[in-house]
């Protein structure tokens, strides 16, 4: 259980503010790579154990992630074969999906298929493909720089102001974290 969730919070918006750099960088090295990669995993990470301790307001735990998703061709991705995306996946027909937060950090976390992304035109840093070992047999997710900004700082910035144990209708008690105007539209008192 997360104790104090400000340090985690603190470290989602450096992540934000460090892969906003990246996607301007225009010299790449492999250390470039390595930071992208640890600090999507990082954040992934960060973003799960937030969400586990209930350190997130509800409307956030409920939040979604804008990701294209890409099916797969039919051949299978092994160890020799995983890098090789464009064999794999039909890049050319992306579906617009959103993500449940859990599933989003999920694909990141325990990705099987991973690969960073630059665009075309510019040749910048733009998103990360990313597949689960669980799903890498059927489809692909590219998640744009953007939506792992977006996401690290919405939870990042968010300022749970207090926390409700309350009981669903079975019994079971659940924790409710609640911001400053959740707090404030629905009275409680903290």
């Amino acid at each position: 259980m997360i104790s104090d969730s400000i340090p985690w919070r603190d470290e989602l918006l450096r992540v934000a503010e460090r892969l906003e750099r990246k996607s301007l960088q225009r010299r790449w090295t492999e250390r470039s790579s390595f930071i992208v990669e640890r600090d999507v995993m990082t954040s992934a990470y960060a973003i799960r154990r937030l969400l586990e301790a209930g350190k997130v307001s509800r409307a956030t735990y409920s939040a979604t992630v804008p990701v294209l998703s890409h099916p797969a061709r039919g051949v299978r991705p092994d160890a020799w074969n995983r890098h090789e995306i464009w064999d794999l996946y039909d890049l050319e027909s992306p579906q617009k999906v959103q993500l449940a937060l859990r599933k989003y950090c999920n694909q990141l976390i325990h990705s099987f298929v991973w690969a960073i992304s630059a665009d075309e035109h510019k040749n910048l840093f733009d998103g990360v493909f990313a597949a689960s070992e669980k799903e890498c047999r059927e489809r692909l997710y590219f998640v744009p720089v953007e939506s792992i900004i977006d996401i690290c700082r919405r939870i990042g910035g968010e300022d749970i102001w207090g926390v409700n144990l309350r009981r669903d209708s079975s019994g079971a008690a659940y924790w409710v974290s609640l911001t400053r105007e959740e707090v404030e539209a629905e009275h409680f008192e903290i």
